[in-house]
């Protein structure tokens, strides 16, 4: 069986970004420790900075609510190019069929806590050059934020 980290790191990489895992164990304490108290995976492509917290689907909304309560979580959104996303992992398929591995992915942060389809498609709209004005900039000053519908923000919030 594999674990949430590891289909997240292969998600990541998949989908052409660089990303490494850096939560470790801690021999002492016998349990994981995340980096900052929420990063599992630092993932980079282009100037954008994923900061990836992997669990298991039922997991997602307590991971959220810590993410939310983290002060290092803070300071890491205050640049418009470092992001935070939750990966949500399950098995979905019909009953009597073969289930497979499912990700909902949860981007946290800035009022960006909703659901959105694709790290990719997200993040090469979010930072659309072709903008004058970054999405995420825009969401940080309180403009609202991306319909959860699964769809890619516009370039102007």
């Amino acid at each position: 069986m594999t674990s949430p980290t590891s289909r997240s790191l292969a998600k990541l990489r998949k989908e052409g970004w660089t990303a490494q895992v850096v939560e470790r164990w801690n021999s002492f304490a016998k349990c994981r420790q995340d980096l900052f108290g929420f990063i599992d995976i630092i993932a980079f492509k282009g100037d954008i900075m994923l900061a990836v917290q992997a669990t298991s689907g039922s997991n997602v909304s307590a991971r959220v609510d810590k993410i939310n309560q983290s002060q290092a979580a803070s300071l890491w959104q205050e640049s418009p190019t470092r992001l935070i996303v939750v990966h949500g992992w399950r098995k979905v398929g019909e009953r009597g069929a073969r289930k497979l591995w499912d990700c909902r992915e949860v981007w946290v942060g800035k009022g960006l806590e909703q659901e959105l389809l694709g790290t990719e498609a997200f993040c090469s709209e979010l930072f659309n050059p072709a903008a004058t004005t970054s999405p995420a900039t825009c969401c940080k000053a309180g403009a609202s934020a991306p319909e959860p519908s699964g769809t890619v923000p516009s370039p102007h919030c």
